[in-house]
């Protein structure tokens, strides 16, 4: 135990204390991973780009409805098996969970940083937390906010533009947009500085902070492509 003025608490963060926070999180971890997944499916149609999720070419929801699983993009298994084991219910209980979200509230909105639960839920963590010293220490909240590896990134959309990775590192006019799209999710998704990135795509500092920035000014303006960031942000972080 260490004391400074009327403080008092652990030095250590040990194997209880890990525990204990763990079975926090994993208590609700299943119902709020379904709405995130479901608000991004959702996004089109909120963004009155199509009037159903599976209508959106981009998105990745026709994977979870389907009932082939040959040529999916994502995994669907872990989402689908928290409605039932047999995929052809858990397909049909996923649709009725998908619908009844057309005109729910986002749950980022209830968002306490990394923290994604109702109100009850996240004053429960953040006065845990609170009580812990070395908050570097906790293993569980850093991966909340797992990195995606670069080299993973670009992978991801290349396979989702159906491109060689090649036209996506080296500069080609035919494939100027998807390159941009590609520097700025790697730089957003994977944390790295901007010196990373711009070795990885051969541009300078100067040129991942620009491309950043014009991505980001599209996406606020093109609804349309607001939606195809927003499907492409969930393929790289579930791609198999």
């Amino acid at each position: 135990m260490t004391s400074r003025g009327n403080q008092r608490g652990k030095i250590f963060w040990d194997d209880k204390d890990r525990k204990k926070l763990k079975a926090i999180l994993e208590r609700t971890k299943e119902r709020y991973l379904l709405e995130l997944g479901r608000y991004i499916h959702l996004n089109p149609v909120r963004a009155k780009v199509v009037r159903r999720p599976e209508e959106f070419r981009w998105s990745s929801y026709r994977d979870y409805i389907s009932t082939r699983k040959d040529g999916a993009v994502v995994d669907t298994d872990e989402t689908l098996g928290f409605f039932s084991k047999r995929r052809g219910v858990a397909i049909k209980r996923y649709l009725e969970f998908v619908s009844e979200g057309i005109h729910g509230r986002s749950p980022l909105e209830s968002a306490a940083g990394s923290i994604l639960g109702d109100e009850q839920f996240r004053e429960r963590v953040v006065k845990y937390l609170r009580s812990v010293p070395d908050k570097a220490a906790i293993p569980e909240i850093r991966k909340i906010r797992k990195k995606q590896e670069i080299d993973e990134v670009v992978k991801a959309v290349a396979k989702y533009y159906g491109l060689p990775e090649v036209d996506l590192i080296r500069w080609r006019r035919r494939t100027e947009t998807q390159r941009k799209i590609a520097v700025y999710l790697s730089k957003i998704l994977s944390g790295e500085k901007n010196v990373k990135v711009g070795t990885v795509f051969g541009i300078t500092i100067q040129a991942v902070t620009n491309t950043v920035r014009r991505v980001e000014k599209r996406i606020e303006e093109d609804t349309r492509f607001s939606s195809e960031i927003m499907s492409l942000k969930e393929i790289v972080t579930t791609v198999k």
